[in-house]
This record gives C-alpha cells, sequence and structure tokens, in this order.
C-alpha cells in the first residue's frame, strides 16, 4: 500500500511518476481534460505492467521490477485522447406480414359443362366438312397476317346472335392444332360465352383483372386443348369504363408477349365504346355476321367507323345455320 501511495504521490525519489504533458499533437483532441487511462494487470501486489499508446503509433510498455517502487515509462509521452464511446444497439426490425387471397381466384360453386359445347365441331369432329370450312377461314386469316411475330385479332357483330364467339373458339382450336400458343380473350362483357362453351370456370377472368383483384398470371386458364388458354369474361361487376379503356390495353400488350396468337372477342360493336376503341392496336378486326347481312348497311357503317378510329378492318366471316 506504502509502495503504490508513493508512486501516485511522488513521494518515492526512487522512482518518480513523470508528469504527462497535455500539449496538443495535431489539434484534433485538442483541449481535452482527459488523459489515456493505463491498463493495470496483476492482484494485491500493485500493477505489473502498463501499456499506452505513443504519438507515433508504437505502444510503450512499462513493467515493475522485483525492486522498483514505482513506474517507468518508456517512449514519447501518451497522447491525451479519451476511448471511443459505443453506441446504443438498436432494437432489431421485424417484417410485419399479413395474407389476402384473391377473391376472384376462388372457383365459383356453380355446376360447370364436362367438356366443351357441342357447336364447337372443330374439336368434336375435325374431319366434319363445317370444320374444314374453318380450316380455310383460318389459313386466309394467317396468310394476311404474314409478317409479324405475334399477332393480335380483334373480332366483332354488327348484331347480336352471329356467332362470334363460336367462330373464334373454333378458329382457336384449329390454330392450337397448327401451330403456337394461342390465347382467347372475351372482352364480351355484356353476354360472355367463352368459359361456358368450353366446360371452364367463368372466374377469375379479365373483368378481376381490369378492377385489380386478380394478377393476370392467375386468371389465365389452360384448357384441355394443348397450346390453347383462355382469359375468361371474369366475374367482378361492374367494371367502370375508364378502367376498360386505361388496363385492358396493357393487359392485350402483355398477352401479345406471351403468346403468338391472341383472339379477342369484342362482342357487339357499340355496346362499349372503350372497347371498341381497341380496334386501333389490333393487326386485324374481323367482321362475324349473318350471311345475308354482310353485304348489309350495318356491316358498311362499322368498317367506317373502325377506320375512323385507326383501326383496320381486313374482312368478313359469314355465319349461316346448318
Amino acid at each position: 500500500m506504502s509502495r503504490l501511495y508513493n508512486a501516485m504521490t511522488g513521494t518515492d525519489a526512487a522512482a518518480p511518476v513523470p508528469a504527462v504533458s497535455m500539449a496538443p499533437d495535431d489539434g484534433v483532441w485538442e483541449n481535452s481534460p482527459e488523459e489515456v487511462p493505463y491498463i493495470e494487470i496483476g492482484g494485491p501486489e500493485g500493477p505489473v505492467g502498463t501499456v499506452v499508446a505513443s504519438s507515433a503509433g508504437s505502444v510503450a510498455s512499462t513493467s515493475r521490477g522485483s525492486g522498483a517502487a514505482g513506474f517507468s515509462r518508456t517512449g514519447p509521452t501518451p497522447q491525451t485522447r479519451p476511448y471511443p464511446r459505443l453506441a446504443d444497439a438498436s432494437p432489431p426490425l421485424y417484417l410485419s406480414v399479413r395474407f389476402h387471397d384473391f377473391p376472384a381466384a376462388r372457383q365459383s360453386d356453380a355446376p360447370q359443362p364436362s367438356e366443351p359445347d357441342a357447336s364447337l365441331v372443330v374439336f368434336h369432329q375435325p374431319q366434319h366438312p363445317i370444320s374444314t370450312e374453318y380450316k380455310e377461314v383460318w389459313e386466309a386469316i394467317v396468310q394476311q397476317c404474314r409478317g409479324n411475330a405475334s399477332h393480335l385479332l380483334h373480332f366483332v357483330a354488327p348484331a347480336s346472335e352471329a356467332g362470334t364467339t363460336t367462330v373464334i373458339l373454333n378458329l382457336a382450336i384449329q390454330a392450337a392444332r397448327q401451330r403456337g400458343r394461342i390465347v382467347v380473350v372475351d372482352a364480351h362483357g355484356e353476354r360472355p360465352a367463352v368459359a361456358a362453351r368450353l366446360g371452364m370456370p367463368s372466374a377469375p377472368g379479365l373483368s378481376d383483372v381490369l378492377v385489380g383483384q386478380c394478377p393476370l398470371t392467375l386468371a389465365l386458364q389452360p384448357t384441355g386443348i394443348e397450346r390453347l388458354h383462355v382469359l375468361s369474361a371474369g366475374e367482378a361487376s361492374p367494371v367502370p369504363p375508364e378502367a376498360v379503356g386505361r388496363s385492358l390495353p396493357l393487359v392485350l400488350s402483355q398477352l401479345r408477349q406471351w403468346y403468338d396468337w391472341v383472339l379477342v372477342d369484342g362482342g357487339v360493336w357499340g355496346e362499349n365504346p372503350q372497347r371498341d376503341a381497341l380496334c386501333a392496336g389490333a393487326d386485324s378486326l374481323y367482321v362475324v355476321a349473318r350471311d345475308a347481312d354482310v353485304f348489309g348497311a350495318a356491316v358498311s357503317d362499322l368498317r367506317v367507323q373502325v377506320r375512323r378510329l385507326g383501326g383496320q378492318a381486313r374482312g368478313a366471316i359469314a355465319t349461316r345455320l346448318a
């Protein structure tokens, strides 16, 4: 105890404690009132060594000899830099989650047909003479659309009960059997029939995508026919007109990147102006009309309106009951 007291008070003449200079080094720690503390290693006999940092970055060590009464320091005067303070540890951040299912992705409880409708003659009787007619019509369309990597075809009718959906599905089946990837889009929101004709659920579908209830990838449904998919009309109702004009072009543009042929059932011309305006983005528009109406005033007026909207009506498909 007396030796430690003598070393601290400087009364031990044999080993006086040198005074520590408080002169600043490079100005960074100027006017710091604190001295670098030393580390004591030892027990009740007192410190046996001290480690201090020198101004040149070297470490100066002092040791206590067997007969020394105090400390001896070697090297330059230690710097007066306090130890840095450790920052308080921040609490961990967790990611909160919540699950939301897509209502449109839940299939309807209503009973569904087990197979495609009998009107799809190309599916049920590929060798039938009417199936041959559909093959010839499709070949004429392919001939008109040569040169494009993907094709968007818009089908409309001047009046209801013209058979637009039946024509589109038979052509799609014929196309799927020949080449490429095909998707049929049921944009006939007033009287949708694509899903029912193919024996598939009506939802999820296009309307659910347009109102943001279902992503497009989940709404696309494979059929029992290889390479043929369907985007049915869906069950979300009503679909705001602005959603049709704003979102439907984006949907069709995306489908063109995924499929070689996109066949759109546009329903009756004039029932939905926002949908009719999409004809400008199609490669071709085809009018489906009863045989007696193909050269009538309604079809002629429709062709004029398509031209004014920037679309291209490239042909008419005449239908008749056999």
